[in-house]
């Protein structure tokens, strides 16, 4: 979900709350913050902040 707004440039609740999601699936649970890393997910992070 994320990266496809990403790429459409769409900012909406859907990718709000998909954002939230996977802040509280990656919070303070390492297996789930090394898969997010593995999978780019920093550098899309960084992406929409941009």
């Amino acid at each position: 979900i994320v990266q496809q707004k990403a790429s459409l440039g769409v900012v909406d609740s859907t990718l709000k709350f998909a954002l939230s999601a996977l802040w509280n699936l990656t919070d303070e649970t390492p297996t789930a913050c090394r898969h997010f890393i593995q999978c780019q997910g920093i550098e899309l992070y960084m992406e929409l902040l941009e």
